[in-house]
C-alpha cells in the first residue's frame, strides 16, 4: 500500500499531515505566516519532505520510525524558524536548510537531528542570525556534517558507535560570531573535522577505535578573538591536529595506543595569552607543538607531560617574550627537542628512566 499527500498553503492558512503505512511518502508546502507543520510516519519506505517558504512563525516536526527513512525540511528565511526530525531505524538520512545566506539575512534559526540505527547520515545548513543546531546518531554508518554561517552558533553533535565522522564548518570567507562547538563520539572509526573563525570553543571526546581530531579556529579578518579548545582521546589510534591563532588555549588528554599530537598556535597583534597544555598516558607518543607571535602580543605558556612508552617531543616557541615552555617525560624512550626564540623565556626539561636525551636551544 502506499499513501502519499502534497499539501501547499498559502497566507495565514496552516497545516499538517501525518501519515502511516506501507510505502510510505509525504510533501507538505505552506508558503507565510502562521506556518508550522508535523508529520508521523510508522513503517516501511518512509520519506518526508517539509518546506516552508516566506517565512515568520516556522516550526516543523517530523518522526518516522521504520525502515527506508528520510526527511528533508526545508525553511527559507526571516521566520522565527525551528526544526526537529527524529527518525529511528534502517537507512536514514535527515537534512534541513534553513537559508537565504547571511546577507539576505534568515533569522532565529533552531535544528535538531536525532537518528538511531544502520544507514545514518545527518546535514545541517543555516545561514544567518542566532543558529543552533543539533545532531545525535547512535549505530552505525555514522556521519554529520553542520554549517553555520554567521552570529550566535552553538553546536552539538555526538555519535556512539560504528564508523562515525563528524564535521563543523566553515572557515574560508567565514561570518562566524560567538560560536561553540561540542561533540562526543565514543567508539569505532572516530574522527572530527571543525573548521571555525571567530571566539570558538571546540570540546571533544573520543573513546575506542580509530579516533582523529582535526581543526582549525581561527578569527575572522580584523578580529581578535580567542579560541578555546578541549580534547579527550581514550584509547586506540588516536592522533590530534590542531591550528590555532589570536591567543588560544587547548588542553588535550591521550589515553593509549598510537597517541600523535600537532599543534600550532599564532599569536598576532596585541593578542591575548596563548596556552597549551597536553597530558599523554602511554603507548607510542609523539607530540610536535609550536607557538609563535609578534613582539606586541602577550607571552605564551606551554606545558607537556608524558607518561610512559615511546615518548618524542618537539616543541618551539618564537618571537615571544617571557614564555614559559615545560615538558615532563616519564619512563621508556624519551627524547625532548625545544626552541626558543624571544626575550625573557623560561625552558625546563625532566626526563625520568631509560633512554633519555634532551636538548633546549635558547636565541
Amino acid at each position: 500500500m502506499k499513501n502519499s499527500a502534497l499539501l501547499a498553503g498559502i497566507s495565514l492558512l496552516l497545516t499538517s499531515l501525518a501519515t502511516h503505512a506501507d510505502n510510505n511518502t509525504a510533501e507538505q508546502y505552506q508558503n507565510g505566516t502562521g506556518l508550522q507543520s508535523s508529520l508521523i510516519q510508522t513503517g516501511s519506505g518512509n520519506y518526508s519532505l517539509q518546506r516552508q517558504e516566506g517565512g515568520r512563525y516556522d516550526t516543523i516536526d517530523t518522526t518516522q520510525v521504520g525502515t527506508d527513512n528520510r526527511a528533508t525540511a526545508i525553511q527559507t528565511g526571516f521566520g522565527e524558524e525551528s526544526i526537529r526530525i527524529d527518525q529511528s531505524g534502517t537507512a536514514n538520512h535527515a537534512s534541513v536548510q534553513q537559508q537565504p545566506g547571511f546577507d539576505g539575512y534568515t533569522a532565529v534559526n533552531g535544528a535538531s537531528i536525532s537518528q538511531e540505527g544502520t544507514g545514518n547520515l545527518s546535514s545541517v545548513i543555516q545561514e544567518g542570525i542566532s543558529n543552533y543546531a543539533k545532531s545525535v546518531q547512535v549505530g552505525n554508518n555514522n556521519e554529520h556534517t553542520v554549517i553555520q554561517q554567521g552570529f550566535i552558533q552553538y553546536v552539538d553533535v555526538a555519535s556512539y558507535g560504528d564508523n562515525n565522522m563528524i564535521s563543523v564548518v566553515p572557515l574560508q570567507g567565514s561570518l562566524s560570531a560567538e560560536s561553540t562547538a561540542k561533540a562526543i563520539q565514543v567508539g569505532n572509526a572516530n574522527t572530527i573535522a571543525v573548521e571555525q573563525a571567530a571566539a570558538t570553543y571546540i570540546s571533544a571526546r573520543q573513546e575506542g577505535t580509530g579516533n582523529t581530531v582535526a581543526a582549525v579556529l581561527k578569527p575572522s579578518d580584523g578580529d581578535n578573538l580567542s579560541a578555546n579548545t578541549t580534547i579527550f582521546q581514550y584509547g586506540d589510534d588516536n592522533s590530534i591536529n590542531i591550528d590555532q591563532s589570536s591567543g588560544s588555549r587547548l588542553e588535550a588528554y591521550q589515553d593509549g595506543n598510537l597517541n600523535s599530537l600537532h599543534v600550532r598556535q599564532e599569536s598576532q597583534n596585541n593578542a591575548q595569552v596563548s596556552r597549551m597544555f597536553t597530558d599523554v598516558v602511554g603507548s607510542n607518543n609523539s607530540i610536535d607543538a609550536s607557538q609563535s607571535s609578534d613582539p606586541l602580543s602577550l607571552s605564551s605558556t606551554m606545558s607537556i607531560i608524558q607518561r610512559g612508552d615511546e615518548l618524542s617531543v618537539i616543541a618551539s616557541q618564537d618571537s615571544t617574550n617571557s614564555s614559559n615552555l615545560e615538558v615532563l617525560q616519564r619512563g621508556l624512550l624519551d627524547v625532548a627537542t625545544v626552541q626558543q626564540n624571544g626575550i625573557y623565556n623560561e625552558a625546563s626539561v625532566t626526563q625520568n628512566g631509560l633512554a633519555n636525551s634532551a636538548s633546549i636551544t635558547q636565541q
